[in-house]
């Protein structure tokens, strides 16, 4: 027994130490690679163009942060269609990106400044507003002013009365039956679907010129309060979106797992505004 001991600790122990040196090996080979080196350069500077930021969204008010946050779900996605698989802007440079996984070179180019602003001139190249545009009058029927405010209304008419005039005959009597009864909270999973659709139209209607941002903003009434009460975080109101999802929303199970796929980029991204927008920002 001795003897077989000894023998395969004998093999192990050389078996080890050639993987070790093969191992010392590749790296060294890596190491002396042009390619891998470019990769280190472009991921350091990756690292840096995430550092900077914060300091590029701090002239925002958290208002706009914030509803453009909670957006983020839906924007992303139309964004990425709007652009045909997403943006290298700026003249051929996103705004923000990074490797965001670390080991495997994966470089997520999904976060640029249009995931923290909305609205704002130059902020989107005017040839990818045409698709945009497409995409919202697909989803939202929004194609003008009066048409985004009837879109908004029946998903706002919970969290503020601003759009009320703009509400339906069907929607008007859901409202009064919901006042009715004394206005139950709405279950998570709806409130988080109609927060995410509302913000999603309302930041889209800015980008496309459909109405003035801080009327935008004043639409959106209580939602960032009504967020900030019903979900302890960015994570917990992902996941009631999910839910959402599936009890309201129109996608079929492969759309719904792309969002799920969006929500875990928002969630684990150093560049998503769900890592950089605070979660008790926005009551402004």
């Amino acid at each position: 027994m001795g003897f077989w001991r000894g023998l395969m600790d004998s093999v192990r122990q050389t078996f080890q130490a050639g993987a070790a040196e093969g191992r010392q090996e590749a790296r060294e080979a890596l190491a002396a690679d042009p390619t891998y080196q470019a990769y280190l350069a472009q991921a350091e500077a990756m690292r840096q163009e995430v550092a900077q930021i914060p300091k590029k969204i701090a002239p925002l008010s958290q208002r706009e942060q914030f509803m453009t946050a909670l957006a983020a779900p839906y924007r992303t996605l139309h964004l990425e269609i709007a652009y045909g698989g997403f943006p290298e802007i700026d003249q051929g440079r996103p705004y923000f990106w990074l490797d965001w996984q670390k080991e495997g070179g994966r470089h997520d180019l999904r976060f640029p400044l249009a995931m923290f602003a909305f609205g704002r001139a130059g902020l989107l190249p005017e040839e990818k507003k045409a698709r945009l545009a497409e995409i919202i009058r697909r989803d939202f029927q929004a194609t003008d002013r009066t048409s985004v405010y009837q879109a908004a209304a029946p998903l706002a008419m919970y969290f503020g009365g601003g759009l009320d005039l703009y509400l339906g005959q069907e929607a008007r009597n859901r409202k009064r039956t919901w006042e009715r009864a004394g206005r139950p909270p709405l279950p998570d999973a709806w409130g988080a679907f109609h927060l995410c659709a509302l913000a999603q139209l309302l930041t889209a209607a800015g980008d496309l010129g459909y109405g003035e941002k801080e009327a935008l903003l004043a639409c959106f009434g209580e939602g960032a309060r009504y967020a900030q009460k019903t979900f302890p975080n960015w994570a917990g109101y992902g996941q009631a979106l999910l839910e959402g999802e599936e009890a309201l929303g129109s996608n079929n199970r492969r759309g719904r797992r792309v969002i799920a796929e969006t929500i875990q980029r928002l969630t684990t991204c150093p560049a998503s505004p769900w890592r950089l927008v605070p979660f008790a920002s926005g009551l402004a």
